[in-house]
This record gives C-alpha cells, structure tokens and sequence, in this order.
C-alpha cells in the first residue's frame, strides 16, 4: 500500500513540479527515510490534518500504520483514516475499513463492513473483494454466500489478483457455494498468477509439478516456480530448489538448489531449512559443513519436521555438528518415530539395545525393530532374526528369527545371510 502512495505522490509531483517547491509532508512518503531526518515532516503532515486536509489525513493515518515518523499506533491510525474516509473517497473509505480492523474495538468487523459497503457503491474493487470474503463468512454482516460470491466475482473481473487467487482455490476443490471446476479454477489461477500473486505463481508451479489437473509438465511448473520465487515467495523458492535438486524441468544443479532453498530458508520455511540441511550434511552444491547442518535442520526440528527430528537426533547420535549427547539423541528419534520414521525406529530399537542414551531395554527394542523391519529396514530385519534366534525380548522362535534373516537378506544384508546358513 506504501508503495501505492508513494506512486500516486510521484505523478502528482512530478506533474506540479516545474509551479511549486515539493512540501516536507510529501516528501516523506516520496522518502520514507526522510522521517527519521527531521520531525517537521510529520508535524506539517497533522498541522494539515488537524485542518481538515484529507488527504493529510489519509497520509498521517498511513504514518502511523507504519511507524514513519511515529510509533506504531493503529488506534491512531484509524483515527485519522476515519476523518480522511469522510471525504467519500472509495480508497479512502476502504483504508478506513481496514483501519478499523487492526484496531481491538468490539465491533470492529460491523464498522469496516459500513466502510466497503461505502465504497463498493463507488465501484471500488479491492472493497468488493474483502465485503464479499465478509459474506461468505458471516463477518461483520449477515451471512450470505450467494451475495459474497457475486461480489468476489466482480472483484476478480476488476483485475483484483486476490480475488482471482480466492476464487482459484475455491473452484479447485469445491465448496458449499461454488462447485469443484478445474478449467475455472486454473483460469482463475493464471489471471492471478499473470498479475504477479506469487502464491497464484506457485500453485500453478505446483498443478503443473503434480498433473493433476492437468497434464504434468516440470518446464510449466519450473517456470511458475521460477516467476514465484523471483517474487520472494517463499515456498516458490523452496520448490524452485527442489526442481534444480531433483533435475525436474531443469538440468540438475545443486548450487542452484543450495541457492533457493538459502532463500526460503532464511524465510523461515521449514521445508527449505530441512533440505538445505541435508545439502551441508552431505556436502551437495556447498561444501560438508556438519555444523551448518545441525544448525538448519534444528530450526526445521523446532517447527516439527519429521525429517528433520531424525537427521537432528542422528546428529546427537554421533556427534555430527553438535556435542554428542545420545539422550538427546533419544528424544529426536522418538519424535521422528512418533511421525512414522523407519529409521528413527530403528536407531531406537538399537540404542534400547544396547542401553545407550537409555536404560537398556530388549523388549522396547524389539519393539522398535518389529516397526522397523515391517516398514523394510533390512538392519531392523537382521537385528529382529537375532532377537528370535536367541529369546532376546521376545520368546525365542527360530522359525520367526529364519523368516526375518530371510527378509534382510533379499535386500543384500550380508550377515543375515550368513546367519540363514548357520541355522539350515
């Protein structure tokens, strides 16, 4: 929205120019910096406000959106978007509603409703988006899906990219008032997607990755990943990296992957903080660096990746990047095991095993091996022969250690083939 402003204040300068000298309250907004220089600025822009100008009202109530010149106060804010709203002006009346909405007041959702309202009857398309995103949830206004749609509707053939977005998705699974359409939904998703809307960018990335609605086409898909990413989409990054780490509508690259995923990563995105992760651990597109790692995959650990809980207890485990601490250890395995991982359970049944980060424990760890090998981990599968072979945790049964050697060494494990023998 700043940057809105700032382009309406350029062409009204740039066009008044060569008749008069650019005031300090404009200049604020042509140079936001400009507000930490001087406090004239913001004491011109409410002298004019106090006034009645409202369009220093509209100004002042941005300022103090932003904290230019002020700190941060969005009853402020509103204050003055109310005085600038009187004006009649639609984008005036619209900042007024979503003013109102940052505030805390009781009826906050009712008052920014009367506000669209206003300046819906202006035509104004951006209110007829957030009214009809009201209707259809009953906020602030009587529910009424048929009204909302219509509204959203309009908003979207108004060029309004988040209307589009919404209407996208909606048609892409169906809902209570639009029905599942996937050429609707993927026009809406282009119309958005071609105005910019990054997550528009990155679903249509996503449709074309995956051919499900359409037919699967990585060229399409990296060139919308690409669009996305370009945008600072954090998720468009992240699966940028993935197409470049994957060679999938591009030539496989990992530096280029290393790039992306840094990107999202440093966005916060945990998928992209787990994939870099692993690019430090095993030194793909960057140099190893076990600590680099640790440190990226923790912070996809503490947002709850399952992948990451392994690789971060793995790393405990065997002092990788991080003082070995196996109790640590422990509880990173139980997490990941607890999210389905194989080879968490396994590293569990082991450890149980031989009572390492924990009280040893022949039944937890048969337990954990049983998991394991049923989910196709051959060193689970061997341990587990070695459990019913010897009564270790379990009632010893040859018939079931026989079975379970057999297993592991269907996948090559050597000493489950070995062990097969000495038991014939």
């Amino acid at each position: 929205m700043r940057r809105l402003f700032t382009a309406i204040l350029s062409i009204l300068v740039c066009t008044a120019a060569q008749s008069r000298t650019i005031r300090p309250a404009e200049q604020l907004y042509i140079d936001p910096k400009a507000a930490s220089q001087s406090k004239e600025y913001i004491a011109e822009l409410k002298a004019k406000a106090e006034s009645g100008n409202h369009e220093a009202q509209w100004y002042l109530s941005i300022a103090y959106k932003d904290g230019l010149g002020v700190e941060t106060n969005y009853n402020e804010s509103y204050y003055w978007a109310a005085k600038a709203a009187k004006s009649g002006d639609a984008e005036m009346l619209y900042s007024a509603g979503k003013a109102m909405l940052r505030t805390g007041h009781r009826w906050k959702a009712k008052k920014a409703a009367k506000y669209f309202a206003q300046a819906v009857k202006k035509e104004h398309a951006p209110s007829k988006y957030r009214l009809g995103q009201f209707y259809i949830d009953g906020y602030g206004v009587k529910m009424n899906t048929e009204r909302g749609s219509e509204l959203i509707h309009q908003a979207a053939n108004q060029d309004v990219a988040a209307a589009q977005y919404y209407l996208a998705k909606r048609y892409k699974s169906g809902t209570s008032f639009l029905p599942q359409d996937t050429r609707l939904a993927i026009f809406y998703y282009e119309l958005a997607a071609r105005q910019g809307h990054s997550n528009a960018q990155n679903d249509l990335g996503n449709i074309y990755y995956n051919g499900k609605l359409v037919t699967k086409d990585y060229d399409k898909a990296v060139m919308w990943y690409t669009k996305s990413a370009e945008g600072g989409n954090k998720y468009g990054q992240c699966n940028l990296g993935n197409c470049y780490r994957l060679g999938r509508g591009v030539e496989k690259n990992y530096e280029m992957a290393a790039k992306w995923y840094a990107k999202s990563a440093a966005q916060g995105w945990k998928n992209a903080q787990y994939q870099l992760g692993l690019l430090y651990y095993y030194g793909r597109g960057v140099a190893k660096n076990y600590k680099m790692a640790f440190e990226h995959l923790s912070k996809a650990a503490e947002q709850e990746h399952s992948g990451a809980y392994y690789y971060v207890g793995f790393c405990y485990d065997n002092g990788r990047g991080v003082e070995q601490d196996l109790a640590r250890a422990m509880e990173f395995y139980a997490a990941a095991a607890e999210s389905g991982d194989i080879k968490a359970h396994y590293r569990l049944g082991v450890l149980y095993a031989i009572g390492k980060g924990c009280l040893k424990d022949a039944v937890k760890a048969h337990r954990h091996y049983t998991i394991a090998a049923e989910g196709g981990n051959k060193s689970a599968a061997f341990y587990l022969g070695e459990q019913f072979q010897n009564g270790v945790g379990c009632t010893q049964d040859i018939e079931k250690a026989k079975y379970w050697y057999q297993k592991a060494a269907d996948k090559g494990h050597k000493y489950a083939i070995e062990a097969l023998k000495d038991l014939q």
